[in-house]
């Protein structure tokens, strides 16, 4: 017997389980593939396809073990509403429902994406995913905070789970009418959030027990402008809460000392016309633009608001601290791509962001309805990655994982509330200390600090003045980082898919080209047989 054969069962389940999870490509072509690759083993079935086929139906289990994917609801009807992305096309979600004690528990969780501040951006995103429901992936994995598993997701696994696809460039904030018809750009993100929010209403959340409004990166942003907004439109009687991952984002100069951020967001509240839909109680008082910060919107919200975020945010880094237009000779390229890579003087002033950052986070308040987990990642959203939602070896603050943390905020199973990554020695020396935490498939960095807790000795409101870095004494770096780390990968404008799923979406397509390849190699050697072994006779006497 043949050590590598499958038995006609293992063939069976991976028929079954490859129509699930490839449902997305059509039936047609699920048929070739399948009919192809099956028809292959049924003959003389070479080891090594047997071998690849073991490979997938591998994949297969480890993807259902951590993601499934969920398919794309579009919303026709908010079109009539005026409610559409950036090219007009229908606003869409993801939506996976609740079961069992889970059933009137909601998160809405609204997908990352940056922004476009004026009509070039904006123009090239209208083509793309964050501007046209049209180029999204009709199915997503949902992992992390979307997991159906109680072992991967044990405060929200059984809530209906939604994530919202960004596809206005403004955080769900902009709303101009009239549409300039030579470029047929439609701001009209805030429409996009009453128009979903509604539609999930009329799908049972208006008997919600539990709601929280989320996100991740601009999404986040999202969750904290509109944090107020959501609990206004649900009962009275709904337990609602937001939460935002990667979404404090920061007013702070670039390395040339420009206020770069600053000017774009002044430009993306200008070119959506999002002043009107920003929280009232900072448009009344400062510039409109300004109010896309955090640090000048979060101590009037009044819903209980819970903050998710590395305080060397890779995002931030890249784009708020060293931005292109700030860094023209490329000084800062490979730090920000490979953080082993940067020189003494780029960590400190990293770690001088890092610093900017915790003072920022300072407006929050040390009110019980408000709490964060900030590590010192060099990360951006850590909420939609099974990795470092919860898992053996996620990260942790105070003996608490990300999942553990939010959750026990939500439930308010505790009286902390606040997870702070902020290590110094006692003459405040800050050392560079970089921990390896190795997944299967990936690793990233943890930057931290050592020893006592300022957070601990010192109210919070203070602690970003007196860990300023403006006391004079000299601020030492340890740059012995070992070679072949690597942070968590960044792939920020791309669709977001778990480990497992990319690489069952290749590895499919890899496997359908073997197998085409060799129903090709049969054909050719039929063919040949049939011809009496001569494929093409060269000169051939007439």
């Amino acid at each position: 017997m043949n050590p590598w054969q499958i038995p006609m069962k293992t063939i069976s389940d991976f028929r079954s389980s490859f129509h699930f999870y490839t449902k997305g490509f059509g039936i047609q072509f699920q048929n070739w593939v399948l009919e192809s690759v099956i028809g292959t083993i049924k003959g003389k079935m070479k080891g090594r396809l047997e071998l690849c086929l073991q490979i997938l139906v591998f994949m297969l289990v480890a993807l259902a073990s951590e993601g499934a994917f969920v398919g794309i609801t579009y919303l026709q009807s908010a079109v009539a509403k005026g409610a559409v992305c950036l090219d007009g096309s229908p606003p869409a979600y993801h939506f996976d429902p609740g079961s069992g004690a889970g059933i009137n528990s909601w998160i809405v969780h609204i997908e990352g994406g940056g922004w476009c501040n004026n009509v070039t951006t904006c123009l090239a995103r209208k083509g793309t995913r964050l501007g046209s429901s049209k180029q999204m992936a009709t199915q997503i994995a949902f992992s992390g905070i979307f997991s159906k598993q109680a072992q991967f997701n044990p405060d929200f696994y059984n809530w209906n789970r939604i994530k919202v696809r960004y596809c206005d460039g403004a955080s769900f904030t902009g709303d101009i009418e009239a549409v300039d018809p030579a470029t047929k750009l439609y701001f009209r993100g805030a429409r996009v959030f009453n128009a979903v929010i509604e539609d999930l209403l009329e799908k049972g959340m208006k008997n919600a027990e539990n709601a929280v409004l989320s996100g991740c990166s601009a999404g986040g942003l999202t969750s904290i402008l509109h944090c107020d907004k959501f609990r206004s439109l649900l009962p009275s009687s709904t337990n609602v809460k937001c939460f935002a991952d990667a979404g404090y984002f920061i007013d702070a100069k670039d390395v040339s000392g420009a206020p770069h951020i600053s000017d774009f967001y002044n430009d993306v509240v200008t070119t959506h016309g999002s002043a009107k839909n920003l929280p009232a109680g900072c448009t009344s008082g400062i510039n409109p633009g300004r109010c896309f910060f955090p640090q000048n919107v979060v101590q009037g919200i009044q819903t209980p608001l819970f903050l998710v975020n590395a305080a060397y945010d890779s995002w931030q880094i890249k784009n708020i601290l060293a931005p292109g237009v700030a860094d023209p000779h490329g000084l800062w390229h490979d730090c920000k791509t490979d953080i082993t890579k940067c020189s003494s003087s780029q960590l400190v002033t990293m770690q001088g962001f890092r610093l900017q950052f915790l003072n920022a986070l300072g407006a929050i308040g040390s009110s019980r309805l408000k709490g964060f987990f900030i590590n010192s990642c060099y990360a951006h959203c850590q909420t939609e990655m099974q990795e470092t939602w919860l898992r053996s070896d996620s990260p942790v603050l105070n003996d608490k994982r990300i999942a553990e943390a939010v959750g026990d905020w939500f439930y308010e199973r505790g009286v902390e509330s606040a997870h702070l990554d902020n290590h110094f020695s006692e003459n405040r020396v800050p050392i560079r200390r970089v921990v390896k935490i190795s997944f299967i498939f990936s690793e990233f960095f943890i930057i931290s600090m050592e020893e006592k807790d300022v957070s601990k000795m010192m109210g919070f409101k203070s602690m970003g003045a007196s860990a300023s870095g403006d006391s004079g004494e000299e601020v030492i770096v340890k740059k012995k980082l070992r070679r072949k780390m690597r942070q968590i990968p960044d792939f920020y404008f791309l669709p977001r898919k778990s480990l497992p799923s990319a690489i069952l979406y290749y590895g499919s397509w890899i496997v359908a080209g073997i197998g085409a390849g060799m129903l090709t190699e049969v054909w050719i050697n039929k063919k040949v047989k049939e011809d009496g072994g001569i494929i093409w006779e060269f000169d051939k006497p007439k």
